[in-house]
């Protein structure tokens, strides 16, 4: 099964796509968190969270011939954005408008005939961005409610009854 996945080499300050070799070290760096998981060293570079080159690589499956694309979105975009009132949200307010950007900019730049489902996260009330990254409470009712919510989208897609963002 052909797989691919992007992860952000800090020698080179640039995207690296993962399309052969270890699989589970090339998903450790993609998702090596910064300030939260270790970088990954692989191959002499060491490599972090691929979210901070391309949060949302739907160009990249377009471009390897995807006519059809899921999107499991790790941020809130459903949820609108407020001014942080605290020093520390300040950061994270920023993050947040830099990946919605991307994945805005990223949707435009589709070809006609794509079409993409942003799968739903099924918790509208969970934090933008938990502070309490290392705490597990609660991480299985959120896995419960995006897998109900994703289920039902799925079913509903099948059914011809969700809406895609169909470029062009």
């Amino acid at each position: 099964m052909p797989f691919q996945c992007v992860a952000a080499s800090i020698e080179r300050a640039a995207a690296h796509w993962f399309d052969q070799g270890p699989l589970v070290e090339a998903v450790l760096a993609s998702c090596a968190v910064p300030a939260l998981l270790p970088p990954v060293h692989i191959g002499g570079e060491h490599f972090i969270d691929g979210g901070i080159v391309d949060s949302n690589p739907v160009g990249r499956a377009v471009e390897l011939g995807a006519r059809t694309v899921y999107v499991l979105h790790v941020g809130r975009i459903e949820r609108p954005l407020r001014p942080p009132r605290w020093p520390w949200e300040a950061g994270l307010v920023a993050f947040e408008i830099a990946r919605r950007r991307g994945f805005t900019e990223a949707m435009a730049r589709l070809p006609a005939g794509v079409a993409v489902h942003v799968l739903p996260a099924g918790d509208r009330g969970a934090p933008l961005v938990p502070l309490r990254y290392r705490s597990t409470g609660g991480l299985r009712r959120r896995i419960a409610l995006a897998r109900t919510a994703t289920a039902a989208y799925l079913d509903a897609a099948t059914e011809g009854r969700t809406r895609s963002v169909d470029v062009g």
